[in-house]
């Protein structure tokens, strides 16, 4: 396993075990987390052990056989809670970043004002209902610890490791096709945003596997990765206009409210369009096809590493 400080890298060597290295992965990602939160100011400290508790929900489904359904849906449950935990801190910051990257998207002169002056209000805002620093920390903490003292006990079964992790990487995928096409056929706000979960999980899976093969994993997940972003920052904006609709004072007048919805309307179709190409790319093979190429990827790279130890 290696992790970088800007996005960390979960990796799963193919001449080793994968149920010996889950637990163990599981555990330092934990620690990892932990340890931002005595190393990292808070708002960087939460979206990192968000980000990571998404990534180990990931690692869960592609373990699903190994864990046994009763330990996965209780490991899944506990990680899902705590990121519940931490999401009202993170959502404050996020809107404070999506009108930065509306500012970068448009980079237009004509509403670099209102934008300025949205982006002051919400500061504003955060900043009358502060949340206690050394408070949220210490739930964190504490949350995370417990986690931690459970991933020391997981248990997960050693026998047919291949075709367990195949079917958590097929049902993934398969997951992510259906939600695709839900959002297809009824582009809501809900829908899309479920259909990104579904990709995140495919993106920390590709990750997982890289070291079988980088060249087709890595590529594979930066391409998970580009359309998380797209759907991540289609979410925030959709959140965005939500809160201007129902607090109008944040955008100012009427005029500025207008200008804002604009903006946010276009950026949302642009970032659709890229969602909708990448996911015709990634989700053009049938599940059992998809499936079938990952493992004979896996299965050569595994062979050709073993030849050389």
């Amino acid at each position: 396993m290696t992790i970088s400080s800007d996005e960390p890298q979960i990796q799963l060597d193919p001449t080793r075990p994968v149920a010996e290295q889950i637990g163990r992965l599981i555990g330092r990602q934990l620690q990892t987390a932990i340890e931002g939160f005595d190393q990292l100011p808070a708002d960087k400290a939460v979206h990192e052990t968000r980000k990571m508790l998404k990534r180990l929900r990931a690692v869960l489904r592609l373990a699903r056989d190994l864990l046994g359904e009763p330990q996965y849906q209780r490991l899944n449950v506990d990680y899902r809670d705590v990121g519940r935990l931490l999401a009202g801190r993170r959502e404050q910051a996020a809107l404070l970043e999506i009108v930065d990257k509306l500012g970068l998207a448009t980079q237009s002169a004509v509403y670099d004002e209102v934008l300025t002056q949205l982006r002051q209000r919400l500061a504003a805002q955060q900043a009358a209902n502060p949340v206690a620093d050394a408070e949220w920390g210490n739930v964190a903490r504490d949350a995370l610890r417990r986690l931690a003292a459970d991933a020391d006990a997981i248990d997960l079964a050693t026998t047919d490791e291949k075709t367990a992790w195949l079917n958590g990487l097929r049902r993934s995928y398969r997951q992510g096709r259906r939600r695709m096409a839900a959002a297809r056929s009824e582009p809501s706000a809900d829908n899309l945003h479920e259909w990104r979960k579904s990709v995140k999980h495919l993106w920390t899976q590709h990750q997982l596997l890289e070291a079988a093969d980088p060249l087709w994993f890595r590529t594979r997940a930066e391409l998970w990765h580009a359309l998380s972003d797209a759907l991540g920052d289609d979410h925030d904006l959709h959140e965005l206009r939500c809160l201007l609709e129902a607090d109008p004072a944040l955008a100012g007048d009427a005029e500025a409210q207008a200008a804002l919805f604009m903006l946010i309307d276009n950026e949302r179709h642009r970032l659709q369009d890229e969602a909708w190409q990448l996911g015709a790319t990634l989700f053009a093979e049938k599940p059992a096809a998809f499936a079938k190429r990952a493992n004979a990827q896996w299965t050569a790279a595994e062979r050709a590493l073993r030849e050389t130890v």
